[in-house]
Parts: structure tokens; C-alpha cells; sequence
């Protein structure tokens, strides 16, 4: 994991970690989480995110962006796609970092260099 961390240094990248907690159903637990990306990643002057796709939720999700984006004045500034882990296999690389954040101790230690924000959102 420090070898990852020491690229994600390299390469400027911020890991932001986003938990719900446990309340809610799945979907509630998701669109608080998706809200408060929008929320966060809306003020910078350009962001991509791309999220795992899934097929089951994935229109859900876009349903979801769509309203967010909408009710943001700043909609123009977020861009986002849904893709397969076969396809962007990159995608394991925020599991990996939230893992350890939520194992704590010396993996949390290790992956702290990188973590732009932990934020808790609740119902």
C-alpha cells in the first residue's frame, strides 16, 4: 500500500472518503453519499468522476446526478461516467484506499498522506 500511496502523492492525486453509515436502505445510504459529492466536487473549476458502474443502480445514479447537478449553480464544472472495473481497472485503487481507512491503525497511517477529506453524511 505505501507504494500506491507514494504514486497517488506523484501524481497529485486526492482521495476524498465519503461514509453513510449504516442507516437507511442502500439506495438512501448512496444518494447521501452522491449529494455530497456533488455538494463537495461543484466548486472547483473542473472535475471528472467516474463512478463503478452498476448495472442495477446506474440509472438510479444518473437519475440521482441529473437532480443534484440541476439544483447546483455551479453544474457545469462536474462531469461524471459510470464504468465496469474490466474496463477502468483504476477503479480498485479507491476500494483499496477506503479499505484501509476503515481497517485504521497502521493501514490508515500509511494511506493518510493522501486522504483529502473523510466526511460522514448523515440522513
Amino acid at each position: 500500500m505505501s507504494s500506491l500511496t507514494r504514486l497517488a502523492l506523484r501524481q497529485d492525486w486526492v482521495i476524498r472518503l465519503y461514509s453513510a453509515g449504516r442507516s437507511g436502505t442502500e439506495k438512501e445510504r448512496r444518494r447521501r453519499c452522491l449529494e455530497a459529492i456533488v455538494a463537495d466536487h461543484t466548486k472547483p473549476a473542473l472535475t471528472h468522476v467516474v463512478f463503478d458502474k452498476d448495472a442495477l443502480l446506474e440509472g438510479w445514479d444518473r437519475q440521482v446526478l441529473i437532480e443534484q447537478l440541476r439544483s447546483s449553480s455551479e453544474m457545469g464544472n462536474l462531469t461524471y461516467e459510470h464504468q465496469s472495473r474490466n474496463s477502468e481497472q483504476l477503479l480498485a485503487i479507491p476500494d483499496a484506499f477506503a479499505w484501509c481507512w476503515a481497517r485504521g491503525g497502521e493501514w490508515r497511517r500509511r494511506v493518510k498522506p493522501v486522504i483529502g477529506g473523510f466526511r460522514t453524511v448523515s440522513p
